[in-house]
């Protein structure tokens, strides 16, 4: 017969398969395929399409002759000589596609459904003989089901981790959809429970989260911490939620003890610390956790050595995350405040919090204020911190807890020193805008900060109405002497590097400015920002500074009594164009 096949051709039915030379000079290249009483030609247009035909044709046979083997035969000997000549095969197969998923997804079935049947010496010849096929796919549900399968005798075999580790690292290195795919999050759980399940399982974690971390200080697989911490707090959500009845009792506490380690781990590593705080910071434990007695057994002290080391780090993203991530939403710093269920330590790590933040970047006005619920713990266990409270004026001498916040800084000497020397400072305030002295002031050319501090501390520029620091090399640190000038209402910044910081401490203080140069000075829309709190603002110039259009018009918005305002050379800049209540603006269009 010649032409296309009538009907399909049975792989079980191929005896042998060969290439040949065609007796047809005009039919160069063909494939016979004998079936016992009859054979086929295949005909192929070129040399290589032949070879391919082949080795899939052959590779086809093979794994059908496989398949009907494992099913059928009862002898475990025969059945892992058969799978050591299927891997065999796939391994010096030239074939492009991936072919081998398939020999290892038929063993995993034969061990599933074989699970009484198969003596565990023979799981594990079965496991070993597939080892060199698994680190080079990723695995299949099948897979993963014979692995929990496997997992669960404890402690699991050491040959079950060693073939199967090469597969959970190529996992976490990938993008995971959890939703799509669970049978992922189940497999990487079920080889992190049996790391931990091995006699020496404090080293094994540790090697295992050294091994995807590498030797680099800073990882080089972005997923790889994102998958770790999702797998530890879906752990925990699943002890402390609807899935709880899914794991045995005599394993609980090992299973939460295994996922708090693992995050404790983590936190080792000082490139992962700004992402998993991140993580972290909404509180993703469920609150119930915090009310169960294994949890705060095993739970309480690595949540707070994880604190401690947020709180020890010098990076404002990291110890900020112990913050409520938004109004209305609980913190770190709220679960660990006196009286609450997870301070045990008499409120020294809620301190350690307060003071880390107010010495830090929770100086501001602003951030003082989200204080105010802690003041009445604070009396007691944050003396320092209440100072800076009172230093700012965000708790006024009317407020009944001032005097409580005195006497308890009056309780110790230290504390009671600080309070005479903020007095002493504030008299002495008092006294500098009684003296008067001049009114306009220019301070020359590349002058410092420091020089800045030594003029004014002549008292004679205490009444200060204009100043003029144009072209000098001040910084955002002369906003602590510019503060104390508080009838100022002309302050001229031109070519300095006066920057955000410093315009956050100015808006805070100087609230009768009527005119502000900031040309060509580091500023961005964040310290810009806060110009929109001085309500006097008149004029503004913003010429050549990192000022966007929205920036702009969040600015003018705000300002209500703003005239003119300059933002040429800026985002915000267009040509001509000036706004129809007469304040002169230029701007840029999009």
């Amino acid at each position: 017969p010649s032409g296309y096949m009538a009907t399909k051709i049975p792989y079980e039915n191929i005896e042998s398969v060969s290439a040949i030379s065609s007796w047809d000079t005009r039919q160069r290249y063909c494939i016979r395929l004998w079936l016992g009483h009859a054979a086929v030609l295949l005909q192929v247009p070129r040399l290589d399409l032949q070879q391919q035909w082949l080795i899939s044709i052959k590779w086809r046979i093979a794994m059908k002759r496989f398949k009907f083997i494992i099913d059928t035969c009862a002898d475990p000997v025969t059945i892992v000589k058969e799978v050591l000549d299927i891997v065999n095969i796939a391994l010096k197969s030239p074939m492009e596609d991936n072919i081998y998923s398939e020999p290892i997804d038929a063993v995993s079935k034969l061990i599933i459904n074989r699970e009484n049947k198969l003596s565990h010496s023979i799981k594990e010849k079965l496991c070993l003989a597939i080892s060199p096929l698994i680190d080079r796919v990723t695995p299949s549900e099948t897979i993963c089901q014979m692995f929990h399968q496997l997992c669960q005798n404890s402690p699991c075999p050491q040959y079950l981790i060693d073939t199967f580790e090469p597969s959970v690292v190529i996992l976490l290195k990938k993008t995971l959809d959890y939703g799509k795919y669970p049978y992922y999050r189940s497999f990487l759980q079920d080889f992190i429970f049996a790391l931990s399940c091995q006699e020496s399982n404090d080293y094994s974690l540790q090697r295992f989260i050294e091994s995807v971390h590498e030797i680099s200080e800073i990882c080089p697989h972005p997923r790889v911490l994102p998958n770790l911490v999702c797998l530890s707090l879906a752990a925990l959500y699943k002890i402390f939620h609807t899935k709880a009845e899914e794991i045995d009792n005599n394993s609980l506490e090992q299973y939460l003890d295994t996922y708090i380690k693992l995050l404790d781990l983590i936190f080792q590593y000082n490139d992962w610390l700004p992402h998993i705080v991140t993580i972290l910071q909404p509180i993703p434990i469920p609150e119930k956790a915090f009310c169960h007695d294994r949890f705060l057994s095993f739970a309480i002290s690595c949540l707070e050595r994880l604190l401690w080391i947020c709180i020890k780090d010098d990076r404002c993203e990291v110890h900020r995350a112990i913050l409520n991530v938004r109004e209305g939403r609980r913190g770190w710093i709220h679960l660990f405040a006196p009286e609450n269920v997870a301070c045990r330590d008499n409120g020294d790590l809620f301190a350690a919090m307060i003071c880390k933040l107010i010495s830090c970047c929770s100086r501001d006005k602003p951030s003082l204020r989200n204080f105010l619920e802690f003041v009445t713990p604070m009396i007691a266990i944050c003396k320092r911190s209440n100072l800076q409270m009172i230093k700012r004026d965000i708790i006024p001498e009317d407020d009944p807890r001032y005097e409580q916040i005195i006497a308890g800084l009056q309780s110790t000497e230290v504390s009671r020193h600080e309070l005479e020397m903020m007095h002493e400072r504030k008299a002495e305030l008092s006294r500098m805008l009684q003296k008067g002295g001049y009114l306009h002031l220019t301070v020359p050319a590349k002058s410092t900060d420091q020089d800045l501090a030594d003029i004014l501390a002549t008292g004679e520029y205490n009444n200060l109405k204009t100043l003029s620091l144009a072209f000098t090399h001040v910084t955002s640190a002369c906003a602590e002497q510019l503060i104390k000038l508080r009838r100022l209402t002309h302050l001229n910044l031109w070519s300095t590097q006066f920057g955000d910081k410093g315009l956050k401490i100015l808006c805070e203080n100087l609230d009768n400015l009527e005119s502000l140069n900031l040309c060509e000075t580091p500023a961005t829309d964040k310290g810009i920002e806060a110009l929109t709190s001085i309500k006097s603002l008149k004029v503004l110039n913003l010429n050549s500074t990192k000022l966007t259009t929205s920036g702009f018009e969040n600015l003018t918005a705000n300002l209500p009594n703003l005239q003119y305002i300059d933002v040429r050379y800026t985002e915000a800049w267009v040509i001509d164009v000036n706004l129809e209540d007469y304040r002169p603006v230029y701007i840029i269009h999009k």
